[in-house]
């Protein structure tokens, strides 16, 4: 590879300044490797600062939509590696005194063909060693006659603050940045030129995208398989009973803190804040093509809206907004559904991570472990195979 004037040259290069990027840097320092470049796009589309927050094991969709897609073993593995995330994601908060609230995941059932896809994810997340249960609602009291049960798949979900594990990381990392648009990349046998904006060019032997949408346009070959989905949540409060209520006292786990639920096939979520707060988000199907192929960033009020309506049919509680704590997100979903975490088929000096739908900071920051061990050893045994790229290799 001729150099270009002016250009650079690093042994690494990582594009990305969300969650991703900035753990691979981490991990890359962790393992004596120090020389390398952050390339920060840092701008309002940073998915990890506009985070409600939570954190939690497996994947977001239920277990039933991995083991019919993609088979019984796949499942298994899938389902480790997000429980093996959030783990990491826990202790790593522990070890550098981070704030987290560790609760349960719960999936609240509001239809009966939800309920019985969740009997049949129960029983599969038992077969593979998993911790899930069918609960009636009244162990959960607050949860109106609209819930038909609930599906607690243990002490695996949290509330974290997405900026200040950000922060760590980059103060933890040691990393030179820079800051710039990438625009265009070229590879061969030898290494990688990175082209920025300002007509500034990069050199490296090894290339990190973790820029979530920025990989569609630097890899055409996985433009059609990156699909961006917008959504949105808002901080509330729920303040008493209501008058209907078919029980007589709050649940005392709805007053802690970090626990995560899902309703409606997770199209609305949220996760409490203790204090009587929580965070809840979702009814993207009220945008257009439900949000699917949006990039914008745009917080809708009539979704707000519709949302405290749909919220007030689950919960027994008078449910108000509170202040301007809110956000508007996009996420990216595989066309397979899988995360999209490894070497590029075809030139394995380019990594990729992306695709975490729904759990970008604990799978970001087990990706850029993952990723840290590939670059280091060439293996990560913690990464299951079928995240890699090369899957997608028949779409080119």
């Amino acid at each position: 590879m001729n150099p270009t004037p002016h250009s650079k040259l690093y042994p690494i290069i990582v594009v990305g300044s969300g969650i991703a990027g900035w753990s691979t840097c981490y991990h890359l320092n962790k393992l004596g490797i120090g020389d390398f470049l952050l390339i920060s796009e840092r701008n309002k589309l940073n998915s990890t600062l506009s985070s409600p927050g939570y954190i939690a094991g497996g994947m977001w969709s239920n277990y039933t939509r991995l083991s019919h897609a993609h088979g019984m073993k796949s499942a298994q593995k899938c389902w480790k590696f997000g429980d093996d995330s959030y783990q990491y994601t826990k202790e790593f908060l522990m070890a550098h005194k981070g704030s987290f609230e560790q609760c349960r995941r719960l999936r609240l059932l509001n239809s009966q063909k939800e309920l019985e896809e969740a009997r049949v994810a129960v029983k599969q997340l038992k077969n593979a060693g998993f911790p899930s249960t069918m609960v009636r609602t009244d162990a959960y009291a607050s949860l109106t006659k609209n819930i038909l049960a609930v599906q607690d798949d243990g002490e695996k979900s949290g509330l974290v603050d997405p900026r200040e594990l950000l922060t760590t990381l980059e103060k933890k990392s040691q990393t030179q940045s820079v800051q710039g648009k990438v625009i265009a990349i070229e590879h061969d046998d030898v290494g990688v030129k990175v082209f920025l904006a300002d007509g500034s060019c990069y050199l490296c032997e090894m290339l990190v995208l973790a820029c979530h949408l920025g990989i569609q346009k630097l890899l055409p070959e996985l433009e059609s398989a990156l699909v961006p989905v917008s959504d949105q949540w808002s901080t509330w409060s729920w303040q008493g009973i209501s008058a209907d209520s078919n029980c007589e006292k709050t649940s005392p786990i709805w007053k802690q803190s970090g626990l995560v639920f899902s309703i409606n096939h997770a199209l609305e979520w949220g996760v409490t804040g203790g204090k009587g707060k929580f965070q809840a988000g979702g009814c993207r199907y009220r945008r257009a093509l439900a949000g699917i192929g949006q990039v914008e960033m745009q917080f809708k009020k009539d979704i707000n809206i519709f949302l405290q309506k749909k919220l007030e049919t689950y919960f027994d509680w008078k449910i108000t907004q509170v202040g301007s704590t809110r956000g508007a997100f996009y996420d990216i979903f595989p066309c397979d559904e899988l995360p999209l975490i490894g070497p590029m088929y075809g030139n394995g000096r380019i990594l990729v991570a992306t695709g975490f739908m729904g759990l970008g900071l604990s799978y970001g920051l087990y990706a850029g472990k993952c990723l840290g061990d590939l670059i280091a050893t060439g293996a990560c045994n913690e990464l299951p195979r079928l995240f890699w790229p090369e899957r997608l290799r028949a779409l080119s």
